[in-house]
């Protein structure tokens, strides 16, 4: 949880971002500690409505609501990044004269890219929605409420679509790398045990 990955981001800024691999993994390390956080904090409110309610004219809900719009590009970021390290990895294996590839130059423009690009799918959703004070006169006094444009619903079924699909096909990718890398290794095993008798 968020213990596991603040020790992962220490660990990992200690060490340095020096290759591919560690840039990826303190990446991952960030939306995951990002997602916990979003995880906690949107289900504070909701337990504590009455509470806050009182004390911050707000209905706990309502807060929850647009805490958790956060949670989506996090995660969906996890995925991305998670897949392309499969890829990355599954690269290296199956071609070993193109390991090169996945530099360190390279990995930032692409991990950049992944973050930016989800980012840009959920800011939608993000820009039209939010809390507002109104005046609630059951209450008589101004309460923080939920405001969401007209299209809001629209682009929560949108981009709920292809954030369904996006992990989908993660998750598609990261088996086939999975199953070409298991192949991998068995061929080279198999060529190993064959040159090493070849050789007595």
């Amino acid at each position: 949880g968020v213990i596991a990955n603040f020790i992962n981001i220490i660990v990992y800024l200690k060490l340095g971002l020096k290759d591919s691999i560690s840039i990826c993994f303190f990446v991952l390390s960030c939306t995951d500690l990002a997602c916990v956080l979003l995880h906690v904090f949107a289900n504070a409110p909701t337990s504590l409505s009455g509470h806050f309610l009182e004390r911050w004219n707000t209905d706990g809900g309502k807060v929850s609501f647009v805490i958790a719009a956060y949670y989506g590009p996090f995660y969906d970021i996890s995925q991305g990044i998670t897949t392309f390290i499969a890829v990355q990895k599954c690269w290296c294996v199956a071609l070993p004269c193109f390991k090169n590839t996945f530099t360190r130059t390279r990995t930032v423009c692409i991990v950049s890219c992944i973050s930016l690009a989800l980012f840009s799918l959920h800011m939608p959703i993000l820009t039209t929605q939010g809390l507002a004070g109104m005046f609630d006169p059951v209450r008589n006094r101004t309460i923080q409420q939920l405001w969401m444009l007209e299209i809001s619903g629209k682009l929560y079924s949108a981009v709920g679509l292809i954030s369904l699909v996006f992990t989908n096909t993660c998750q598609m990718i990261v088996i086939f790398c999975l199953i070409v890398l298991a192949s991998s290794l068995r061929a080279s095993s198999k060529f190993r045990r064959a040159t090493k008798i070849a050789s007595t």
